[in-house]
């Protein structure tokens, strides 16, 4: 809501035109948790009441589906201390698991081929899980984001290699190293972290 033009009508009205777009559709909320401010400015509160109201008018209800997108923690959080109306409208509630390495590794080894168009060994592949296990265990983990932007950084390195449509396994070490540098702020990356998951309601 902060970067939809409008802001000054106040959040209310900017959520319910947002809503008469997507009657008819499906309105796809994500970090819905920034829904709910702990520091209570009342803008957040607005909108938030806004909506609770109107998924039970005639003119929406039944009409359109909303799914409010987030990690874990924060969208309880949010269900649990924002209009309590919102929780008892929000049907169901569906976790999504975080990637482990073996799927990490298998979404890098198809992002490389069909969207990269880089040819991967059988050696390649092979080593893919051992760079993903480092990936998944570094604090803050974005699970497909992340996979995304390692994969940049692979094709990248192979880039600047003799051979640069085939992918080698120090093109990966250098790109896995330069990630996780990326995430933690420092080489060898950081402490493992409880990772959030993905929740949409």
């Amino acid at each position: 809501f902060e970067d939809v033009p409008g802001l000054p009508r106040g959040l209310a009205d900017v959520a319910r035109d947002i809503f008469e777009s997507a009657r008819g559709a499906v309105l796809f909320v994500d970090e819905a948790y920034r829904l709910w401010d702990p520091h209570g400015r009342s803008y957040f509160q607005e909108a938030t009441d806004e909506i609770v109201s109107m998924l039970t008018e005639d003119e929406f209800k039944g009409k359109m589906v909303v799914i409010f997108a987030g990690y874990s923690k924060p969208m309880r959080e949010m269900l649990d201390n924002v209009n309590p109306g919102l929780k008892s409208r929000v049907s169901e509630i569906i976790d999504f698991p975080d990637f482990d390495a073996k799927s990490s590794a298998e979404l890098a080894e198809l992002m490389l081929q069909k969207r990269k168009r880089l040819q991967v060994s059988d050696e390649v592949k092979a080593a893919l899980p051992t760079y993903t296990e480092k990936l998944v265990s570094t604090p803050n983990y974005a699970n497909g984001r992340d996979v995304d932007n390692w994969v940049k950084r692979i094709a990248s390195e192979c880039a600047r290699r003799d051979h640069p449509s085939v992918v080698d396994v120090e093109a990966v070490q250098v790109a896995t190293d330069k990630m996780i540098e990326h995430m933690t702020g420092k080489k060898g990356g950081g402490k493992k972290k409880k990772k959030k998951k993905k929740q949409l309601a």
